[in-house]
C-alpha cells in the first residue's frame, strides 16, 4: 500500500513540478537600444519560482570591443521591478572581452528574481541612463509575440518598395 501512495505521489507531483518550468526560445524582441546593444541577443529565458534566467550571446563584431553589465541591472514591466541576482560566465561591473577562439561571441547567464507568471512581456534595462543596453518588449508569451510581430510588421505596400523603383 506504501509502495502504491508513494508511486501515486511520484506520478502526479513530478508533472506539477516540470510544469512551474517555462523556457522560452529566441523571445521576440519589440525594441533595443541603439550602441552595443546591437550585438546583444537573448538566446533563451527559463522562468521557474526561484529564479528569472536569460541566456544571452553577446556579438562583439571585433576584437576589442568590450561589454559589460552593471549589478544594478533589472527587469521591468509596468511599475514592477525584478533585481538582477548573479551572472554565470561574465564578472558584473567588469569589461568583457572576446576570448582568444576567434569567434569574437561570449555566451553567459544574468539571473534575475522570478517573475510573476501573469506577466506577458519585460523589458531588460542595464540602468537610466543614455547609454545603457535596453530591450524592450521581450515576449513572454506567444500572445505577446504575435502582438509585437503585428505591431512592428512591416505593411505589404512597403515589402514591394524595391521591386517598383
Amino acid at each position: 500500500m506504501k509502495k502504491l501512495l508513494f508511486a501515486l505521489t511520484v506520478l502526479f507531483v513530478l508533472p506539477l513540478s516540470v510544469l512551474a518550468q517555462r523556457t522560452i526560445e529566441n523571445p521576440v524582441v519589440g525594441a533595443r537600444s541603439m550602441g552595443t546593444c546591437t550585438g546583444l541577443f537573448i538566446e533563451k529565458i527559463e522562468l521557474t519560482k526561484k529564479a528569472t534566467k536569460l541566456f544571452l550571446i553577446y556579438y562583439h563584431g571585433m576584437k576589442d570591443n568590450p561589454f559589460r553589465y552593471a549589478a544594478g541591472t533589472t527587469l521591468r514591466s509596468g511599475d514592477k521591478q525584478w533585481k538582477l541576482i548573479s551572472a554565470d560566465g561574465i564578472k558584473l561591473d567588469d569589461w568583457v572581452y572576446p576570448k582568444d577562439d576567434g569567434e569574437l561571441i561570449t555566451r553567459f547567464v544574468l539571473n534575475f528574481q522570478p517573475i510573476d507568471n501573469s506577466v506577458e512581456t519585460i523589458d531588460f534595462v542595464e540602468a537610466d541612463d543614455i547609454n545603457s543596453f535596453i530591450l524592450y518588449d521581450i515576449a513572454l508569451t506567444d500572445k505577446a509575440a504575435e502582438e509585437i510581430k503585428r505591431r512592428i510588421s512591416v505593411p505589404d505596400g512597403a515589402k514591394d518598395y524595391a521591386k517598383n523603383i
